[in-house]
């Protein structure tokens, strides 16, 4: 996605993120990484005309004025989804697979 709405991501140096997920909210989780590396963020909800189909992305920039210049497009992001989260901050060392996989050094 070169562009949205006219705009030129890559000139803004942004990044557009794919986090539509049946089972998890994505957002709290990008939205922290997105802070925690200095970026703004927008977010967009697209929704189809059936209730499967949908997509849903976050916008990230370290450009303030391309920020000012895109709003949040959600209106059709389902209540579920703008219920304010709380979620540490998600980090490899965080998920499931890392402990048994983890390599222990010999002291």
């Amino acid at each position: 996605m070169a562009a949205v709405a006219g705009f030129d991501i890559a000139r803004s140096n942004g990044r557009v993120i794919h986090i539509t997920n049946t089972n998890l909210d994505l957002f709290p989780v990008t939205e922290q990484l997105a802070q925690k590396h200095g970026y703004g963020y927008r977010r967009m909800y697209r929704k189809e005309t059936d209730t499967l189909s949908r997509n849903y992305y976050i916008l990230l920039s370290k450009d303030p004025q391309f920020l000012e210049q895109v709003a949040d497009d959600i209106e059709d992001l389902p209540e579920y989804l703008k219920r304010p989260r709380s979620v540490p901050l998600w980090t490899s060392d965080r998920s499931w697979w890392s402990g048994p996989t983890r390599r222990h050094r010999k002291s």
